[in-house]
């Protein structure tokens, strides 16, 4: 399913100054579905859940339409009841993925003096067709947001003909979302030297370091 591709990272430094150097890259990646994301085993269980489509959870004018065409009988759509209090779920291994793909964009500093040295950056991720799995119910009320036929949620279920009643909901692995990053981390640290009491056998150093980052979305 992913055949040929292409990755690539250009980057840019510039020291103004022997103590001061700016930094910038951008990054276009791939990871491909590991092993067990294709092809871990199939199992089947019971989820409790609720319908959309039921007269109870208030489907809208346009979740009622989607409904009829996804099979719940139209006579029936005003007055439609939920006979189970929940459905099959299957999960597992989906051997039809893709790649995930990402873009990332980083810029920062770098200050280098006698003994401190401070770099921060800044970065910003961004990844299509993420590998995830989301649950039977989840996958039932994006679909009926989405009301899209052909959307990964909305192929994932399979009603009963005849009454519409829900009786299956693909949980596998998907290409079913995009993942955004952003944040910025920050290293700094300093050495100095250690007196010769505590200096074994001469001439050592103690280096203190800090990393830390700051998380602005995920």
């Amino acid at each position: 399913n992913i055949g040929s591709v292409e990755t690539w990272r250009a980057g840019l430094e510039w020291g103004p100054v022997e103590w001061l150097r700016f930094r910038g890259a951008y990054n276009v990646a791939i990871r491909a579905p590991n092993i067990n994301e294709l092809f871990a085993p199939i199992q089947e269980g019971f989820s409790p859940g609720n319908d959309p489509c039921a007269a109870v959870r208030n489907p809208s004018q346009a979740q009622k339409d989607f409904c009829v065409q996804q099979g719940v009988p139209a006579a029936e759509i005003n007055n439609f009841v939920q006979a189970a209090l929940g459905f099959s779920q299957v999960s597992g291994g989906n051997p039809n993925l893709k790649e995930e793909t990402s873009d990332t964009t980083t810029f920062g500093a770098v200050l280098r003096l006698s003994r401190f040295n401070l770099a921060v950056d800044y970065y910003e991720i961004e990844v299509e067709d993420a590998v995830d799995t989301i649950n039977a119910q989840t996958t039932l009320d994006v679909c009926y947001q989405l009301l899209d036929a052909n959307s990964e949620p909305c192929r994932a279920i399979t009603r009963l003909p005849g009454n519409g009643q829900v009786f299956q909901v693909r949980a596998s692995n998907s290409n079913i979302a995009s993942l955004s990053v952003k944040g910025v981390d920050l290293s700094a640290d300093y050495t100095m030297p250690l007196p010769d009491a505590v200096a074994f056998s001469g001439g050592a150093d103690l280096t203190l370091q800090l990393q830390t980052g700051w998380l602005f979305e995920r």
